[in-house]
């Protein structure tokens, strides 16, 4: 499984730089599943506490929404939100049912050889 993530680097805001060199961001699924590139979410950067306290923002104050990213399954493919194997549950065959009591039968053994 991979993420790749797509940067504009431009909207990238210095002030909320850790140490002014790292950068933290979230990633945020969109609510209705992919949008019509395929892309699975957002990716925002984030403030640290420390930082917000620093330049006096807000509690809630959220950084700003810097590009997209996609979720890829093993095999290199984008993946799907709705696929087949999400909406088939497995049976619960056997779960609920009761054993068959075993019935002792005579049977003639008569024409056996030995």
């Amino acid at each position: 499984m991979s993420i790749t993530l797509n940067i504009d680097c431009s909207k990238i805001d210095k002030a909320y730089l850790k140490q002014g060199k790292y950068l933290d961001m979230r990633l945020m699924p969109y609510k209705d599943g992919k949008n019509d590139k395929n892309q699975d979410g957002m990716v925002a950067q984030t403030i640290p506490k420390a930082l917000k306290a620093e330049l006096g923002l807000d509690d809630k104050a959220k950084g700003p929404i810097i590009g997209n990213y996609t979720d890829w399954d093993a095999e290199g493919l984008p993946k799907t939100n709705a696929g087949w194997g999400e909406k088939i549950k497995p049976a619960k065959a056997f779960q609920n049912r009761e054993k068959p009591a075993l019935k002792h039968q005579e049977e003639d053994y008569d024409d056996i050889p030995f």
